[in-house]
């Protein structure tokens, strides 16, 4: 859907006069081309190393997390502890 939208803008001449746009030439293409291919690369890489670091987190378990994560005090020791400050 979004190609074919850009080859409308891109290509026709009332979304030229409406958008002030012009055509891309062939050139153009090929040296954008390229680019496109590499997005597409390292999304797929950076999926990957999602995924991988969530089989990781799997493999030594949710205790392993809970232990490395900051302790939250309980709300009522909180107010406790500005009680006794004040």
């Amino acid at each position: 859907m979004e190609i074919g939208l850009l080859l409308l803008i891109n290509y026709s001449r009332w979304a030229h006069e409406l958008l002030g746009t012009k055509g891309l030439d062939a050139g153009t293409w090929l040296f954008l081309t390229p680019f496109g291919g590499l997005m597409l690369v390292l999304e797929e890489l950076r999926k990957w190393i999602v995924r991988r670091r969530e089989t990781g987190a799997r493999h030594r378990g949710a205790a392993t997390h809970q232990r490395d994560a900051p302790a939250i005090p309980d709300r009522d020791q909180t107010r406790s502890d500005a009680e006794h400050h004040n």
